[in-house]
């Protein structure tokens, strides 16, 4: 079963804006003259350190709304710069040392009006659906490369059931994956059960967490926007629509506070309520070979340290990243990862997708170090890599042990797979290299087939 882990860049593509993206649409929000002030002052601070975002800004709300809990959660000194004067330590702020950085305005008001915004700009609109195949494509090409069932004449055509069996971790908010999961008629496990509950601990929804139950799996990292603390129960309730302040669900739940995680300010992934799926995701890591991470910048430091200690204690975890930013990622951000890196540069579209392609390719047979004993070119895929270009030539040498007959040549820069047919008494270049076929060949590797035109082939 293939791993997913998803960031923005992956709903991005469906229309829902990356974080950045929302940070830059808060001057626009409805706010009464003192609650702006706050808000301008907080920006104007957050805007001396670099990339900073909207989660960064409702830090600094939640904690401006309750200090007291600040001194308590907060375990590093990461987020200290959001808040204070250098000079003043973290254990000694007071509401006056944080009134005098910001000012006037309640910081209750403008996080409502903050997090209002985040719920109705992470509400995909239904004419997103037609880019749906994309991610047709994807858990296709993540099925046939790792292991899944052939969802090709399927998927997208009919109803899929529990044929549809991934596990997607993700840190978004948006409700793309479940649109898309109701659209395809999959059966869909985020968590929500019977009588508006979530059930995201093992007690509670053991079968969330049972890898044997066939499901569509999504588990929400940070939260869901139609979550949300109930007043009176205090437990974790969902409605079927994102509930406005102040409304009851049909059920007659009423929202306390929503159910929504904002990552910048200490080691979140170790309370309440969502670190089981994060030591979930965590034991997933230590024993799967490959992750497949789609659009997610590694900028939360608790997120990279989990994904690094998975990486110390299961040495054979390999990731493959798409993201425009991939290569600048991988230097910047996951230089303790341990395992092997594989960048595919590119966004959630079409032309990403055929990186990412490539990119499992290379893992395959560095992986597996054999290929389809078929008439094959797999291009694209050396780029200087000299481990890679080893296990290639090796998986060839394989080949031609089991009597496949198999031969490697360098053409144009390019690493080819080419078989010699025996009686055929052509050569390489008898090939018509301009008809080109694209064929899956034994469900693991995603290959070029070419085929010669002379006369008695």
């Amino acid at each position: 079963m293939a791993i997913l882990f998803l960031g923005a860049g992956f709903p991005n593509t469906f229309g829902i804006p990356t974080m950045e993206g929302m940070t830059q649409d808060l001057p626009r929000l409805e706010l009464d003259v003192r609650e702006r002030q706050l808000l301008e002052s907080i920006r104007e601070r957050l805007s001396n350190y670099s990339h900073y975002d909207i989660e960064a800004v409702l830090t600094v709300l939640d904690y401006l709304s309750d200090p007291e809990r600040v001194g308590k959660e907060v375990v590093n000194a990461a987020p200290t710069q959001f808040f204070i004067e250098p000079k003043e330590s973290w254990a000694n702020v007071s509401l006056e040392a944080l009134n005098r950085c910001y000012g006037i305005g309640d910081p209750d008001k403008v996080k409502k009006a903050v997090i209002k915004h985040i719920k109705s700009v992470c509400q995909m609109k239904a004419e997103k659906e037609e880019l749906f195949p994309l991610i047709d494509q994807l858990l296709i090409l993540l099925d046939l490369h790792l292991g899944g069932p052939d969802l090709r004449s399927t998927l997208g055509k009919e109803l899929v059931g529990n044929s549809l069996n991934h596990r997607i971790f993700t840190t978004n908010y948006d409700n793309v994956l479940c649109a898309y999961a109701n659209r395809r008629g999959a059966r869909l496990m985020n968590g929500e059960i019977s009588q508006n509950q979530v059930g995201i601990h093992r007690r509670t929804n053991s079968t969330l967490f049972y890898e044997a139950e066939q499901a569509f799996k999504i588990f929400r990292l940070h939260g869901y926007i139609t979550w949300f603390i109930d007043k009176h129960r205090g437990d974790i309730r969902h409605s079927d629509k994102v509930l406005p302040q102040g409304e009851r669900s049909l059920l007659g739940d009423e929202p306390e506070r929503e159910a929504m995680i904002f990552p910048i300010g200490g080691k979140y992934i170790y309370r309440e309520p969502y670190c089981d799926m994060f030591f979930y995701f965590k034991e997933i890591l230590q024993k799967e070979k490959l992750v497949t991470v789609v659009g997610y910048s590694f900028r939360d430091t608790d997120v990279v340290g989990l994904f690094v200690d998975a990486s110390f204690l299961n040495p054979q975890l390999a990731m493959v990243l798409l993201d425009p930013r991939a290569e600048q990622i991988k230097k910047e951000r996951l230089g303790d990862f341990r395992g092997r890196i594989l960048t595919a540069i590119g966004k959630f579209d079409s032309e990403g997708l055929h990186s990412l392609e490539r990119e499992i390719a290379r893992w395959v047979i560095l992986k597996n170090h054999q290929m389809p004993g078929e008439s094959i070119e797999v291009q694209d895929v050396v780029n200087g890599d000299t481990d890679f270009e080893k296990a290639f030539s090796e998986s060839c040498v394989r080949a031609g042990d089991r009597g496949d007959d198999l031969r490697t040549r360098r053409r144009n820069g390019t690493l080819e797979l080419f078989k010699v047919i025996s009686g055929s008494k052509f050569k390489v270049d008898g090939y018509d290299w301009n008809d080109r076929m694209r064929v899956d060949v034994g469900g693991s590797v995603w290959v070029t087939e070419h085929k010669k035109q002379a006369k008695g082939y």
